[in-house]
C-alpha cells in the first residue's frame, strides 16, 4: 500500500513537471510571436507616418518577413557552435552546403569546376 502511494505521488510529480514545462514553452512561443507582431505593427506605423508609397512599403514588409523566416530556419538548422568559426571558414562551409544551388547556374558551375577558384576567399569576408 505504501509502495503504490509512493508510485502515484511520483507519477503526479512527474506529470505536473511535464505540464509546467510545456506551459512555460508555450508562453515563450506566444511571447516571441507577440514581439514579432509588435515589431511589424511599429514598422507599418513608421511607414505610414513617413508617407512611404504603398508599393515600397509592401516590398519592405515582404523582404523583412522573408528575412525573418530565413533567419528562423537558419537558427533551427545550424548549430550555434558554428558561430565560433572564422568568417572565411564559415563562408566555405556555407558554399559547400549550398553548392548544388550554385551548380544550377552555368557561370558558377564553370567557376567552381576550376581548381584554383575560391569564391569565399576572393570576397575577403
Amino acid at each position: 500500500r505504501i509502495f503504490s502511494i509512493l508510485v502515484m505521488f511520483s507519477a503526479l510529480l512527474s506529470f505536473s513537471t511535464l505540464v509546467s514545462s510545456m506551459t512555460s514553452l508555450m508562453q515563450r512561443l506566444d511571447q516571441l510571436k507577440n514581439e514579432e507582431v509588435s515589431q511589424f505593427r511599429s514598422l507599418r506605423r513608421f511607414l505610414a507616418e513617413n508617407e512611404i508609397e504603398q508599393e515600397l512599403s509592401h516590398r519592405v514588409m515582404r523582404f523583412l518577413q522573408h528575412s525573418l523566416n530565413v533567419k528562423k530556419s537558419v537558427q533551427s538548422d545550424d548549430p550555434q557552435v558554428l558561430e565560433l568559426l572564422s568568417k572565411p571558414l564559415q563562408g566555405e562551409l556555407q558554399l559547400e552546403r549550398h553548392k548544388a544551388t550554385f551548380e544550377q547556374n552555368g557561370f558558377f558551375r564553370r567557376m567552381l569546376k576550376q581548381g584554383g577558384f575560391h569564391p569565399i576567399r576572393e570576397m575577403r569576408l
